[in-house]
């Protein structure tokens, strides 16, 4: 029974219609008949396609050639933060003011939270 189905769906399959009652399993092997049939007809319909196109209606589609391009053109170190790895022992000595860099990502505001600092081997947030 079912031979359109795989091996694991026919036994699902199988166990779907098992019933005590005829008419259930009757009803339901109607069941399984009619989702077969839904999905082939399903199936035919979304073919796989290949194509070349990036366009497909499914948002923007990164170049990565813009982003070569703008790092040869030296519009690279606008969007760049440096970030400082300071050491546990300077953490005391110094003022909370003087860990953070006067450059940010444009549009952009930091807070003490994104600065990330290297202590004992450890990256953790700045408290």
């Amino acid at each position: 029974m079912f031979p359109e189905l795989s091996a694991a769906d026919r036994k699902m399959a199988m166990l779907y219609i098992s019933h005590s009652d005829p008419t259930e399993r009757l009803a339901r092997i109607e069941r399984v008949k009619q989702g077969i049939s839904e999905n082939m007809a399903a199936s035919s319909v979304h073919l796989t396609r290949f194509t070349k196109e990036l366009d497909k209606g499914k948002g923007h589609v990164f170049s990565y050639t813009e982003l070569l391009e703008s790092q040869q053109c030296g519009n690279s170190s606008q969007g760049v933060a440096p970030l400082q790895i300071r050491d546990k022992s300077d953490e005391d000595t110094e003022s909370s003011a003087s860990k953070f860099s006067t450059r940010s990502a444009p549009g952009r505001t930091r807070h003490k939270e994104d600065v990330l600092r290297h202590g004992r081997g450890e990256l953790r947030a700045v408290p």
